[in-house]
């Protein structure tokens, strides 16, 4: 199959170089536990050794008075403890054979080692927490982890500050420490943009050359924005008024659909209910001159009506069915502007005597305070000193909470929000990449691709909900969307189809392969025996211990081959990696695969542009549909991330979404349902009865979107998540004991790195009372015994968590660091786990190696991530089409 590579690529390069954890280490901590475990070991082993010794001396030899005091040294020796006063002394050794007693001596000497090692740690450890708190100090007074700190806690970095003014070197309170260190080594090992802790830009291909060319420039600017659902609030707030809402446009509901009876929409509220009124007579009239007259405010329209029918209007907006839409676009570069000029365009006197009803001027006030909330939270552009970029955080938190109260709609929770997104922006190419060095891992790599298909977390939902429709409708029915989705959830026909359906709907998670094998839907059984063959086919014992289950990307290829016609591969996909060296040459490391067709890229590509770096042309983001229609919801859904250049073919028209206007409007009552007989699954059609594919392009969790959007992207487009984290693939059932998994490769690239899965009580914590000398070497000798390395990434979630975002979607999902020899972070992390003992922890092996990261000239050694977008050229199951770098 032939496949295209995305002419520009993301990079994500971390804020601090990764040798700033090296001078955090304990390393003469741990050469000492290293010691006191090679004793320890030596004792144990010698100690059993001579203890079957002891039992033939005693047995044979041992004179009356002398036999108690042998089984007790005996004892001691076989247990690893001191002997008592007696049963060590010079007259029972003097009762041994000479050899015996030579080795049980050495034996005693050696356990003073330990005990002597054991005292020395306690000073040693003292002694370097003191020069640690000293390089701890040092490191976290860089600019850029200052600023990343103001916004990711600000807590902590008011606590900082104060900490770094001091005179003296004074550690402060021990939980401030290991929290620095958590975001130190954040910083420092995760190339992930949040706040300016890593920075991001575009790297470009080259025909030739080396596989990784860093740069020696790390330029950047930085990016403070006021989040988009602060915007969407002020809206809120304002349209309420009697001066602005008389002014405001109306519209029916996108979603709005007239059953015969009913008229059924979305529901207002994040929630989205699904909603029904009685379809009078009166009330289509209503909706009839509503959607006739696009200009049509709601003054207008309360001008219009009968005397006392308001009231009934503002509870149709109330319940979502009429909109009162924002005055700017969900994609506006300028909301705060567009909301500005608005409300400053000149009224009437308010009488309506010119038969508008529109309401007069907004009041002076209003227009003054949003022009200068505008001002103050304009996007800010350059680099700020730690300091300063503080300050004005705090200068933008004080001024929207002050324009709130002026407008009387403040809400009590603003000041305790992160209402800015702060992002560090490469301004110069950081990286270039020699596509002749990548191009066999990229030919694997879209082999994953095509792989993925059958682990596509909605396939279950793709395969219920045809299995529905067929039963419902039959193969040759052409069902309105809306229809459809209503019908899904109020059917009053009990049945297998729409009860398995509705569970899977209900499940955000991709259901268990042995749920998948127990289902009365014969489709989802088969999907299992499939999923169980593709799972043997890339978990194949290791090649030795510790190795690596490879599989055979031809037997793949074959595999691939041999899968059902509604297996359907992604057509394209975001793969967020990194680069590895491996015997055969360049080899990459998925971190997670999303959809394609530019998402994640598109939202750099908004960023980069409004700082104005130079960005690649939006066309060479895009991944054609081949003969389908790529349709893409424009709407902000109250979060940044969102925010985008379109690289869809139409927009989809969406409840309390005002989107961009860049591409033509698709609306949902256009779109129907039928039965793809070629790929024996479901399919949206428009009104040129060509295929839409629905797909999820901004950066918000998918399991976040408005219930009719996620339904539309599950049943019928391509997952936001193309493939789930590594450690997912291994399951969220927690083990009843540690379990080892080797890293999973096909061919150069590597789906899953080792990982070591266990309840999170099983992971050794220093015991009530138990010294830092007693535990390290209990901790070595644990993570040795599992072959557990001592720097990890490591994740504890618990999946019986509800609700769903606290457990296993939840912040804990998110791998963090862990040096066990740095004090810091493992004190952390054990106090981190010790609050829930029965969570699933995942340990996963720190791959590629820190140390291996590019080297980015005087800026030091960087982790460094790369997004790829990965896309068919020719239809196997995914799109067709489009110009780019041709891999094949």
């Amino acid at each position: 199959m032939s496949y295209r590579i995305s002419p520009s690529f993301g990079v994500r390069v971390t804020g601090l170089p990764a040798t700033v954890l090296d001078d955090l280490r304990f390393t003469a901590t741990w050469e000492l536990v290293d010691r006191i475990g090679t004793v320890t070991r030596w004792l144990s082993e010698e100690g059993a050794q001579l203890a079957d010794r002891m039992y033939e001396v005693i047995g044979t030899g041992a004179t009356p008075e002398h036999k108690p005091l042998l089984v007790a040294l005996r004892r001691a020796l076989f247990t690893g403890r001191r002997p008592g006063a007696r049963a060590g002394s010079a007259e029972v050794l003097a009762a041994l054979p000479g050899d015996l007693a030579g080795r049980v001596t050495d034996w005693q000497l050696r356990l003073d080692d330990v005990a002597a090692m054991r005292a020395e740690l306690s000073r040693v450890l003292a002694a370097e927490t003191a020069q640690r708190v000293t390089a701890l100090r040092t490191a976290v007074r860089a600019e850029v982890f200052r600023r990343g700190l103001a916004q990711g806690s600000r807590v902590l970095s008011t606590q900082l500050e104060v900490w770094l003014a001091a005179a003296e070197v004074a550690a402060p309170p021990r939980q401030v420490l290991l929290r620095l260190a958590k975001y130190l080594a954040r910083a420092a090992v995760k190339p992930s943009p949040y706040a300016t802790f890593a920075h991001s830009g575009f790297g470009r291909w080259t025909e030739s050359g080396p596989a990784v060319v860093p740069s020696e420039r790390l330029d950047f600017q930085v990016l403070i924005e006021l989040d988009r659902r602060v915007i969407e609030y002020l809206w809120t707030v304002l349209s309420r008024r009697p001066d602005v809402r008389g002014r405001a446009a109306v519209r029916v509901n996108p979603s709005a659909t007239d059953d015969g009876s009913r008229i059924w929409f979305c529901g207002a509220g994040l929630d989205e209910p699904l909603a029904n009124l009685a379809a009078t007579d009166s009330l289509r009239r209503l909706l009839a001159a509503v959607r006739a007259e696009p200009e049509l405010t709601m003054g207008t329209l309360l001008a219009r009506l009968p005397s006392g029918q308001g009231g009934a209007v503002e509870a149709l907006v109330r319940a979502g069915l009429l909109e009162l839409p924002a005055p700017f676009a969900d994609q506006s570069t300028d909301p705060l502007g567009d909301l500005a000029d608005w409300l400053a365009r000149p009224g009437d006197d308010g009488t309506g005597d010119d038969g508008t009803g529109d309401a007069g001027p907004v009041a002076g006030s209003v227009v003054a305070a949003v022009r200068g909330l505008r001002a103050v939270v304009r996007p800010d552009r350059g680099v700020l000193g730690a300091d300063d970029h503080g300050t004005r955080l705090a200068e933008i938190r004080r001024n929207v909470t002050d324009t709130f109260l002026a407008l009387d709609g403040v809400d009590p929770r603003l000041p305790d929000l992160n209402l800015c997104l702060d992002s560090a922006l490469l301004t110069h190419p950081p990286v270039q990449a020699g596509a002749g060095q990548w191009r066999p891992a990229l030919d694997d790599l879209d082999l994953v691709r095509r792989f993925l298909a059958i682990f596509d977390l909605d396939l279950p939902v793709k395969l219920a909900a045809t299995t529905y429709f067929l039963s419902r409708y039959g193969a040759e029915a052409a069902v309105p969307v809306l229809e459809f989705y209503r019908q899904v959830h109020t059917d009053g026909v009990a049945g297998d189809e729409r009860d398995v359906l509705l569970t899977l709907l209900r499940d955000r998670l991709a259901p268990h392969l042995g749920t998948l094998r127990r289902s009365p839907l014969s489709r989802l059984r088969e999907l299992a025996a499939h999923r169980a063959q593709a799972w043997e086919a890339i978990t194949g014992p290791p090649d030795g211990p510790g190795g690596v289950s490879r599989a055979d990307p031809e037997l793949v290829a074959k595999l691939i081959d041999t899968w059902p016609r509604s297996v359907v591969a992604p057509g394209s996909v975001c793969v967020y990696l990194q680069p590895t060296d491996t015997p055969d040459g360049l080899g990459v490391v998925i971190n997670t695969a999303t959809a394609g067709y530019g998402r994640g890229l598109t939202r750099l590509w908004r960023l980069m542009d409004l700082v104005g770096a130079e960005v690649p042309p939006v066309a060479d983001l895009r991944a054609p549909a081949g003969d389908q229609v790529l349709a893409e919801c424009r709407a902000a859904l109250h979060s940044s991330v969102n925010l985008r250049p379109a690289t869809g073919d139409v927009e989809l028209e969406y409840p309390y979404a005002t989107g961009g206007g860049e591409l033509p409007a698709l609306p949902l009552t256009d779109l129907r349902v039928r039965y793809d007989h070629e790929r024996d699954r479901l399919v949206l059609t428009g009104p040129d009865s060509r295929a839409v594919l629905p797909v999820h392009l901004g950066l918000l969790a998918e399991y976040y979107l408005p219930s009719a959007l996620r339904f539309l992207v599950r049943v019928f487009g391509e997952p936001g998540t193309a493939m789930a984290p590594g450690w997912v693939f291994r399951g969220s059932r927690v083990p009843p004991a540690v379990e080892s998994h080797p890293r999973m490769d096909i061919g150069r690239v590597t789906l899953a790195r080792a990982c070591w899965r266990l309840r999170s009580g099983e992971f050794p914590i220093p015991a009530k009372g138990e010294s830092d000398p007693a535990y390290l070497p209990r901790l070595a000798d644990w993570l040795a015994g599992h072959g557990i390395p001592r720097r990890f990434f490591a994740r504890v979630v618990n999946p019986q968590r509800e609700p769903l975002v606290d457990g296993l979607l939840g912040k804990a999902r998110k791998p963090f660091y862990v040096d066990v020899t740095n004090a810091f972070l493992l004190t952390g992390f054990t106090r981190t786990i010790a609050t829930d003992p029965d969570a699933l922890m995942v340990l996963e092996e720190v791959l590629p190696d820190p140390a291996d990261a590019p080297t980015y000239g005087r800026h030091g050694v960087r982790v460094t991530e790369y997004v790829v977008q990965v896309s068919a050229t020719a239809r196997d199951g995914g799109t067709g089409g489009g110009d780019g770098v041709d891999a094949r």
